[in-house]
């Protein structure tokens, strides 16, 4: 817990939830708790 990660999806959903999303890695160029 608190690593920021990447990850690709195929489509949003209706709602806006992204549908099959699929790991690609850790992102090394960012800090965990810059993010919100």
């Amino acid at each position: 817990m608190g690593a920021i990660i990447t990850f690709r999806y195929q489509e949003l959903s209706n709602d806006g939830v992204p549908r099959f999303p699929s790991y690609v890695g850790v992102r090394v160029d960012a800090a965990p708790f810059a993010a919100s």
